[in-house]
């Protein structure tokens, strides 16, 4: 069995390196498609050839990890291959990882009508940038313990049900430890 973990965007992707270097992914980096996280809508290209060269016989888990699963997803060219479909959704936006950390949260809750996670966060650390490159110095500076106590705190935010279907980033984790 191969897990085909699938980002919508270069944020979700560097949280979720930092996750299987710190080990707290509950899947072994040799359970991943080539053994990595890929940033990818959709499975096309690269993927549609990775699943290709896999034998015959070996099934994949497919994970998305998304903000929102409004696109179509089509899995037709190598639909035989694939055992399950698994939504990973983050929402509320990525920033609030970022503003719960900090304990701006408070400060965030007077503004939300207004102004939108990302703006806001932008407001208070002017060397925020929406790229791979500081979410991943960001959460690799953090410990375990903080990551899992973050996301902890994240998954409570969520002001909508979702579909029963999604799931949030703490069913990634390898260790859930309950409040």
């Amino acid at each position: 069995m191969k897990y085909l973990i699938m980002t919508e965007g270069t944020c979700e992707l560097a949280l979720l390196e930092v996750l299987i270097e710190k080990g707290l992914l509950k899947y072994s980096t040799e359970e991943l498609l080539y053994e990595k996280c890929h940033h990818a809508r959709q499975i096309k290209g690269d993927i549609v050839e990775m699943v290709n060269q896999l034998p015959f016989s070996e099934k994949i888990t497919v994970i998305r990890v998304a903000d929102k699963f409004a696109d179509s997803f089509s899995i037709s060219k190598i639909e035989e291959r694939f055992t399950t479909m698994v939504k990973i959704r983050t929402s509320p936006e990525f920033e609030m990882l970022f503003i719960i950390n900090e304990k701006l949260y408070s400060d965030f809750e007077k503004v939300k009508s207004k102004m939108k996670p990302s703006e806001f966060y932008k407001s208070k650390n002017h060397k925020y940038k929406k790229s791979k490159e500081f979410v991943y110095q960001y959460f690799i500076g953090l410990s375990s313990d903080d990551i899992i106590r973050l996301l902890k705190e994240y998954n409570k935010k969520r002001v909508r049900t979702f579909n029963k279907d999604e799931k949030t980033l703490l069913d990634l984790l390898q260790v859930f430890i309950a409040d």
